[in-house]
């Protein structure tokens, strides 16, 4: 008796394994079929699709995002919050890597598909792939955009990279995209932090210039006075 409950335990695995094959499957046919989906339904059969583990592990799931990713663009289904969740979803279960080749092999990719790969090129310091993001982004015809930039801005910010935060800033600003506000004001506030007081005003000057200002009582402006006053 021990014995078949240790063999019927063992193939609980095996049976779930062939039980998500067989929904990535029919997901799968769905999504090729010629029907009309609606955002949420297609976001649910997306994720079963990647999520099918029974064709070998990232490359099954991969392959399965892009025939997903294409099927969105051909039924007019494909949105910006469905691309960076698909996105997602490649890069937790293949990486940077297959991400790159998901985004490469997608049809029409949106600036969004591209931030959780941004987020999690900076986050571990791979600029290799920063810089293959980057060009797959120019020869895909992708502009950045805001949310994109922010990500970046952020990232940097996050492992104290406060030089190379302004200089995403910079970037942003010279390409005519204004960062979100989040981003700005972490960014003076890291400026001003830091003892950088000069470059804090000139970015506050330069933002001024484009009819923005930074919250006067947020944590911004509050690091900037201190660190005015330790200068003084």
């Amino acid at each position: 008796r021990r014995g078949a409950e240790r063999g019927s335990n063992a193939s609980k695995p095996s049976v779930m394994r062939k039980a998500r094959g067989a929904m990535g499957a029919l997901a799968r046919a769905v999504l090729s079929s010629g029907e009309r989906l609606s955002g949420p339904r297609y976001a649910a059969l997306a994720r079963i699709a990647v999520h099918d583990d029974s064709g070998g592990g990232a490359r099954g799931e991969v392959a399965a995002a892009t025939a997903a990713a294409a099927a969105a663009s051909r039924k007019g289904a494909s949105s910006s919050s469905l691309d960076a969740e698909l996105s997602e979803l490649v890069l937790n279960d293949g990486g940077i890597d297959a991400t790159l080749r998901w985004l490469t092999a997608a049809r029409e990719p949106s600036t969004a598909a591209f931030v959780p790969l941004i987020e999690a090129a900076v986050s571990c310091g791979d600029d290799d792939a920063l810089l293959a993001a980057g060009g797959l982004m120019r020869k895909r015809g992708v502009r950045p955009d805001a949310a994109l930039y922010t990500a970046l801005i952020l990232g940097r910010l996050r492992l104290g990279q406060t030089e190379r935060a302004l200089s995403a800033c910079d970037k942003c600003l010279s390409d005519g995209v204004v960062p979100e506000s989040r981003a700005l004001t972490a960014l003076v506030r890291a400026l001003a932090d830091a003892s950088e007081t000069e470059a804090a005003i000139s970015l506050c000057r330069r933002l001024r210039r484009r009819g923005l200002r930074l919250r006067g009582g947020g944590p911004a402006i509050s690091s900037l006075i201190a660190a005015a006053a330790r200068c003084s």
